[in-house]
């Protein structure tokens, strides 16, 4: 840099800033020591879940239309097949039920769509942990396959068939009562079958219903299994009743902490129930995030 001296200019030294020191790196911008805090990860698993959830209704919400579709032309066929007499039967409803094969349809259409969603789900909830904790999580191969095996127990043939003869039956009913011609009773049976017992909510809710159930339940399997794989982890605290609507006994039990080994027998108190777990990290672990890049902030989404 050059300055004004009388008449002349005098040429001065720029004074630069001193070298970084080599043996003191600075560390990552996103480091950080957690001494036996709770890693809070609920809000993103939750945000997680309702993605996951969405893509699963659909699923469930075509596979059940379908069904009612079926139902509809079994009963046209058993009810042209029968005399007039035979219209409120249930020998008529046991003919109908036959031709659907809910047993086939469970197998077939249900259970590969429910085992899917479990590998989405486990592997999804892998993923988001180590972002959100920073440490190496990894459900292993037992832990897996019981998770994938529990996909859709409490959605099977035995659990279904109830539901569509209930509904078949009071299609059937309301439509004799209202004098109604064959061809719109099977209309009937067409929007019963799919909503199954929840008549007023319709079928949208119970898909819903269904799927939110099945990804939470999911989930919360694929957490504990990944919080055990590192010993760092010892114990959990349970998260519930965090919505404007939540009952009593899940605002209740929110905030205890429970060791890793008895969390499992923690269970959500009813259907789409929000129970999650954050994990305790032992004093001795040092959490190192990545600095990941702005445009991989966020975990990808769904395709």
């Amino acid at each position: 840099m050059r300055e004004r001296s009388g008449s002349c200019f005098v040429q001065t030294p720029v004074q630069l800033p001193a070298p970084l020191s080599r043996e003191k790196p600075l560390p990552p911008k996103r480091t950080r020591t957690v001494l036996g805090d709770v890693v809070h990860v609920t809000p993103a698993l939750q945000a997680r879940a309702r993605l996951l959830a969405h893509q699963l209704e659909r699923d469930i919400a075509g596979a059940l239309r379908r069904l009612g579709t079926e139902a509809m032309h079994a009963y046209l066929h058993a009810r042209l097949a029968n005399p007039p007499s035979a219209a409120q039967s249930a020998s008529l409803v046991n003919q109908i039920l036959v031709v659907l094969r809910l047993r086939t349809f469970a197998q077939r259409r249900l259970h590969p769509l429910l085992v899917n969603h479990g590998a989405r789900v486990m592997a999804d909830t892998q993923r988001t942990l180590q972002v959100e904790i920073g440490l190496e999580l990894k459900i292993g191969e037992q832990d897996a396959q019981a998770i994938m095996g529990a996909a859709g127990k409490d959605f099977r043939a035995p659990d279904i068939e109830p539901q569509v003869r209930a509904a078949i039956m009071a299609a059937i009913r309301d439509g004799f009562a209202a004098g109604e011609h064959p061809v719109k009773t099977a209309r009937r049976i067409q929007a019963y079958v799919p909503a199954g017992r929840f008549v007023h909510a319709g079928p949208a809710y119970r898909a819903k219903l269904i799927s939110r159930t099945e990804t939470l339940n999911l989930q919360r399997a694929s957490t504990l299994a990944a919080y055990e794989s590192n010993a760092s982890i010892l114990s959990v605290q349970i998260r519930d009743g965090l919505l404007s609507d939540s009952d009593d006994a899940c605002i209740e039990r929110d905030g205890r902490i429970v060791p890793i080994g008895e969390a499992g027998a923690v269970q959500p108190l009813h259907p789409m129930c929000t129970l999650s777990f954050s994990p305790v990290v032992s004093r001795e672990t040092r959490i190192v995030v990545p600095d990941i890049p702005p445009s991989l902030e966020r975990v990808p989404a769904l395709a």
